[in-house]
């Protein structure tokens, strides 16, 4: 799953595409979206699951793997 770290925090799926749309720049039409859709809570936790089912339709398709964990 999509995982951000801020400081010592974790954030994981929804939370995390939100955590990101409220820090980052609004400068340019992608990040603008991305900011308008997932600034709030409840629509990332509404999108993000879409999104993420639609990226691994996508890897099918393509007959590409998810990438493997790496432990350090």
């Amino acid at each position: 799953g999509f995982v951000l770290k801020i400081g010592d925090e974790f954030f994981h799926g929804a939370a995390a595409i939100n955590r990101l749309a409220l820090i980052t720049t609004r400068a340019g039409v992608f990040n603008r979206m991305n900011y308008l859709i997932f600034r709030s809570s409840f629509l990332s936790r509404l999108f993000y699951p879409v999104l993420r089912s639609g990226r691994n339709a996508l890897l099918i398709l393509l007959g590409k793997t998810k990438i493997s964990p790496t432990t350090n």
